[in-house]
Order: structure tokens, then sequence, then C-alpha cells
């Protein structure tokens, strides 16, 4: 039931489920250092990986429908799009079959994560800079910036700091490495929709 699960994969305690099979007390027992953000333990190279890396590969040459892969290679998310109805969605949905997410491509699209972030304008959510060099993006109270640096994109934490994710585009996938750090704060769900839009070709303004 929980092979699918990149919290177990990863051996890690899941802040944002209480109901992760790795519990705060478990996952400390894996912990050789001390914890570095509240309860949460800070795995070592012998436990767990300092990274998670997701693969959104896609047949067609849109990003707006493909299969999430994760650790051990297996499929997490599959990103379906509907370009029938009005307006056109785009859901993400989970291996277990729920949604994780929903985007609605109106003239101002409209983005919504269950449980995670309330419905809102996607420009509200990840506004652009005045000088459009990049998008800031609030994740659990945590404001981050979205900015290219080189062929990737990278999300700092306001004011910057080191990277805590990168997005990468090549021939027929997309790739998404979070760290450690991203995983434990929250980030999980949102910078994989994150990713979605930003690589979706699509005006969110």
């Amino acid at each position: 039931m929980y092979t699918n699960n990149p919290y177990a994969q990863g051996g890690w305690y899941n802040p944002a489920n209480p109901q992760s099979i790795n519990t705060e007390r478990s996952a400390n027992t894996h912990a050789a250092q001390p914890s570095i953000l509240g309860a949460l333990p800070y795995p070592s190279p012998s436990s767990a990986p300092q990274h998670l890396v997701f693969h959104f590969a896609y047949s067609t040459t849109s990003i707006l429908d493909c299969s999430v892969y994760g650790p051990a290679s297996k499929k997490y998310i599959e990103v379906i799009s509907d370009f029938h109805k009005t307006p056109h969605l785009t859901s993400l949905r989970k291996w277990d079959g729920s949604c994780l997410a929903v985007i609605e491509w109106q003239h101002r699209p409209v983005v919504e994560i269950p449980g995670v972030l309330p419905r809102q304008h996607v420009a509200r959510w990840m506004p652009l800079s005045p000088t459009q060099s990049n998008r800031a993006m609030d994740a659990r109270g945590i404001k981050y910036i979205w900015t290219p640096v080189g062929d990737a994109l990278h999300p700092y934490n306001h004011p910057p700091s080191q990277h805590v994710a990168k997005i990468q585009r090549q021939a027929g996938t997309v790739t998404l490495d979070l760290t450690t750090e991203a995983v434990q704060a929250g980030l999980l769900e949102m910078a994989i929709v994150a990713t979605v839009i930003l690589q979706s070709g699509r005006n969110v303004d």
C-alpha cells in the first residue's frame, strides 16, 4: 500500500501528513545529526538520500499530459488535461487516485491544491516581478523566488539563500530535484504543481 509513497521511500517523517507511515519517532531513529527543522530529523548518508528527484515524462509536446516518476522509478502522479471543457482543466492525480491539484486555464488561470493551497489565481500565488526576471511563490508562509540560473529554474528563500530545488528540461522530460530541507518544510506538493505551471508554456498573468 505504501510502496509508492515518496516519503516512505526516503525514510522521512511527512509533516504535512500526520498519518505518514514514517512517524516522527521512528524517523528519528535514522537521524545521525541534530534536527534542523524542529522535530524533523536530518537524514545521514547511510539512511536517507539528500534529494528527491521527480521526472515528468511526456510523449506529447506538453507537460500538461504526463506521468511523474519519483524514487525507484515508480509512478507517483498523472497529469491529465481536458481541453474540451470550458475552462480547460489540468488535474494532477496521486498514485492512489486522489486529487493533488487542479489548474483551470481561464483568462486568469486558477490553481488549487486541496488541503495545502486554497483556490486562487496563479498570478496571485506566483506573482511575476516588476522586472519580469523571476516569480515569487508563497509556500506555507515562506516566500520563495523562482529564478533562472543557466538552463534551470531555482526557488530561493527570501531573503536569498541556498537553492532548495531545481527544475530542468530535457527532450521529452522535465526533472524536479528537491532537497531534504525542502521536503521536510512541506514544499513537495507545491513544487510539483509549480513545475507543471512554469513548464506549461501558458500565460498565467
